[in-house]
């Protein structure tokens, strides 16, 4: 069991484990769910969910469940915490995120594969984790994203982050991941890993990216 919010009073809490399988028929499955409310349905899924929907726990190698997913709707305010897979506009608790959020997600994964660095960004803080991300992605344009969305760091943070220069991706190929890295899949990497969202690739674009096109 864990807390809907790291304030939550003891009775606050959200069941980790995965939704309750009911049944199965011809074209779909059911399941128990809870809605905010916390009243319980019967729901048939048909396909594992629509276009408006946002996965906010893309994880390696598995998938959590659907405990953190929700429904996209623009201009409302979000909460979620995915860990070492935090987007940058979540570390600076922009809440106002769309389904760019799972995009970091997976560029973070598939960087994680390619060059065999699993986290890629390991923080142990939320600074830290930002940092972390400065230190490859470089702080000029950290900064610029800031102010582009008007959001703020304070002096302490300043003085963590400071001035880091971009990283070329190729300074991350050794010996134990070179097989994996190619320029197809560095390229993917860098459309996904940007520290503004709407830089970043869609799932649409990213899946007819030529990267995937041997799959």
């Amino acid at each position: 069991m864990a807390p809907i919010h790291p304030d939550s009073e003891p009775e606050q809490f959200y069941d980790m484990s995965p939704p309750k399988r009911l049944g199965r028929g011809r074209h779909a499955i059911v399941f128990e769910c809870r809605d905010p409310t916390g009243r319980v349905y019967a729901m048939k899924l048909f396909k594992q969910h629509s276009r408006d929907r946002i996965s906010r726990e893309i994880e390696i190698l598995q998938y959590l469940s659907w405990s953190s997913a929700d429904f996209y709707r623009p201009d409302e305010d979000l909460d979620v915490c995915v860990g070492l897979f935090k987007p940058p506009e979540l570390l600076l608790s922009y809440e106002r995120y769309d389904f760019s959020i799972d995009m970091w997600c997976f560029g973070a994964m598939l960087a994680a594969m390619v060059f065999r660095k699993e986290p890629f960004f390991h923080g142990i803080s939320l600074i830290d984790q930002l940092k972390t991300i400065a230190d490859v992605l470089g702080t000029d344009k950290l900064y610029r994203f800031v102010n582009e969305y008007d959001l703020e760091l304070d002096e302490e943070e300043l003085e963590v982050l400071g001035q880091r220069p971009e990283q070329p991706w190729t300074d991350f190929i050794n010996s134990a991941n070179r097989s994996m890295v190619t320029d197809e899949a560095i390229s993917l990497i860098d459309q996904l890993l940007r520290f503004d969202p709407k830089e970043r690739l869609t799932a649409a674009e990213a899946i007819r990216n030529v990267y995937f096109r041997p799959f």
